[in-house]
């Protein structure tokens, strides 16, 4: 795991030697261990390594072929290295090899198996930068899901490169760091950057599972060689005719192999323990194929509502693994709120970014390498959506017009500050009320159930477009389509840059198992119903994770990996919500609606509506805007 950079351009040789060293220290959390800088004509490419596989000089970066025709900087694993170092050596590669890394490998199976067919043939997750020297071709290249990031900008005769958007912050003397208005509406409704874009104009994000072609023209040609659109449709296509037992044992060894593979490492490697499904069943294999107790880790609050730290106990100990459990005081959590915009260093506002930087902060104290279950949800149907999505949407395409609108009027009726038992019934009646009156198709109702503000246009000052674009259903039933979607757009955007980044920051390395692009092949070559039934969801996850725990320690509701942020914004963090929210800010920057900006935040601390979420993704914004002085 590493953090990669670098430039190549017409202008590239105007830009100062302190430029890449700048680069360099900005991304030093991503690797501490080791670094580079390689400089040739009109490309420099420059990395910071934290050294998993192969710790010896022979892993250094950036990295030459045998032949000394490509160059590499790489940002990554790659699983079946050994596997593809077979391919190699059967096509005739007779080059001694230098050392035992899968950046090695990598690099040869580029030059001599092409880049198509190698990234084809890899398992794994990566970003890197490639130069031919020999036909002065830059390539830049993402795994399948997106789990390394890797931005890149063209302004001025110059493209530049990085793991991170703040590492190309020392270009600023030659490039001009404008706020990309079009994603405005997408964040403040989703609380994270969707697609391609950046929020700065002229700076993108490498698409998963295409490679980018760019020669000295600087207009890059992009490559697909893998899609989750087009082999969620093939697999579904090719269904599987088997039992659910007979699925059940498929999926097991497919998951074992996967965990067997992502355990190779040249350091220590551990699990994060939340308690939950994915978590608990990623956990529960990987000690299964273990010699050894498993190092797991979670994290507790005193906030009964918020902690899963005793399930996640109770979890390790039915399969003993090496647990290590850690009660955070409120401090420590509040203290890292206003770190996020130097952690994220682009607007990000899932407020599980603090947890989970806290848990990696622990497990690093311990190992290098941790194994996430995220990916179990999009894949196995676990999102509570899948199910109220269905239900709205099924109530209302029956609805004659104007039925919706009047169930919508009445709802609004209901008081505002209406609770029943401790819950918000008015504040949810309140927004199914403007559900009903929008909701048009099931798109319109998916998108609303994932919205944190539903009236983007109020909010937004300038009425730039709206970047969402419903994918297009095909054949697939609602939930499929939904689980479709959120695998393509949520679990890219957001759940991986959240891990990606809160994991990198404390120098810790996280794996996905579950994101083998094999196991999400073979997921969807399984009916539905073993995924999804009687308004349960991950329904052969649970199955396969029943042969190792309790049932009661699997039965119990999905409760995420949250914190009290909404209480915590009237209280503690209501000094620095109102700084960042005054209408004198809001005014002279010119993004955000004041007066519905200060609606919110006046209904939200009187606790007339809970606005946390709209609140969050504000604030985020706002703090991101200070920290970059933009």
């Amino acid at each position: 795991m590493c953090g990669i950079f670098g430039f190549y351009g017409p202008r590239a040789g105007k830009i100062s030697e302190e430029v890449p060293r700048q680069m360099q220290k900005l991304l030093h959390h991503r690797g501490p261990d080791d670094g580079g800088l390689w400089t040739e004509e009109s490309v420099t490419f420059g990395q910071t390594r934290l050294s998993i596989l192969d710790l010896s000089p022979a892993g250094h970066q950036p990295m030459f072929s045998a032949s000394g025709r490509f160059a590499i900087t790489f940002n990554g694993e790659i699983y079946n290295f050994l596997s593809l170092k077979k391919t190699l050596i059967e096509r005739g590669f007779s080059s001694a090899f230098r050392g035992h890394s899968d950046t090695e490998i990598l690099l040869e199976c580029l030059e001599h198996l092409g880049i198509q067919e190698t990234l084809s043939k890899s398992v794994g997750m990566f970003a890197f930068a490639l130069w031919d020297r020999q036909t002065k071709t830059l390539y830049l290249g993402r795994d399948r899901f997106g789990e390394k990031p890797l931005y890149y900008g063209i302004q001025k005769g110059i493209l530049a490169f990085a793991s991170e958007l703040k590492a190309l912050k020392p270009l600023k003397d030659l490039w001009d760091f404008q706020v990309n208005e079009d994603i405005l509406k997408p964040y403040v409704q989703y609380g994270y950057i969707p697609g391609t874009a950046s929020v700065f104009k002229n700076i993108w994000k490498v698409q998963p599972g295409t490679y980018l072609e760019i020669h000295e023209n600087l207009e890059p040609k992009s490559h697909v060689y893998w899609s989750a659109v087009d082999q969620a449709e093939r697999s579904r296509n090719n269904q599987l005719q088997v039992s659910f037992s007979e699925a059940k044992s498929m999926l097991a060894d497919k998951l074992k192999e996967s965990i067997s593979l992502q355990k190779v490492a040249d350091v220590p490697v551990g699990a994060f323990l939340s308690g939950g499904v994915d978590s608990s069943l990623v956990a529960a294999l990987m000690q299964s194929v273990s010699k050894h107790p498993v190092k797991t880790f979670t994290i507790g609050f005193h906030e009964s509502k918020f902690d899963e730290a005793p399930y996640a106990k109770q979890v390790a100990e039915n399969l003993k693994t090496d647990h290590t459990e850690v009660y955070l005081t409120q401090k420590e959590t509040l203290d890292i709120v206003a770190d996020i915009p130097k952690i994220y260093s682009e607007p990000f506002a899932d407020s599980s970014q603090i947890p989970t930087y806290l848990v990696s902060r622990i497990a690093r104290k311990n190992v290098t390498v941790c194994i996430s279950g995220d990916g179990g949800d999009e894949l196995f149907g676990g999102y509570g959506r899948y199910f109220h999505g269905q239900k709205i949407w099924d109530l209302v395409k029956h609805l004659p017009n104007p039925l919706p609108k009047v169930m919508g009027h009445v709802l609004k009726g209901v008081p505002e500050q209406l609770q029943v038992g401790g819950f918000p019934l008015g504040d949810k009646a309140h927004k199914l009320s403007d559900l009903f009156k929008k909701a048009n198709s099931r798109e319109d109702v998916y998108n609303y159930l994932i919205s944190a503000e539903r009236d983007p246009d109020q909010l937004v000052l300038n009425h730039s477009k709206n970047s969402y674009s419903p994918l297009k259903a095909g054949d697939l039933s609602y939930q499929e389509w939904m689980m479709l979607t959120d695998s393509v757009t949520y679990l890219t955007d957001d759940i991986l840059v959240k891990v990606d980044r809160a994991a990198m920051a404390n120098s810790l390395e996280t794996r996905v198992p579950l994101l083998d692009h094999r196991i999400f092949e073979f997921a969807w070559q399984l009916p539905l119903s073993y995924k999804i039934q009687g308004g349960q969801g991950k329904v052969i996850l649970k199955s396969l994770l029943a042969d190792y725990i309790p049932q009661n320690l699997i039965d119990r509701p999905k409760m995420g990996f949250g914190i009290p942020y909404g209480d915590w914004l009237r209280h503690e963090l209501k000094p620095w919500a109102n700084d960042l929210l005054s209408q004198k800010n809001l005014k002279e920057q010119g993004f955000f609606n004041p007066e519905r900006v200060e609606n919110y935040w006046q209904e939200h601390l009187s606790e007339k509506r809970q606005w946390q979420h709209i609140l969050w993704n504000i604030l985020m914004f706002q703090g991101w805007l200070r920290e970059w002085d933009v």
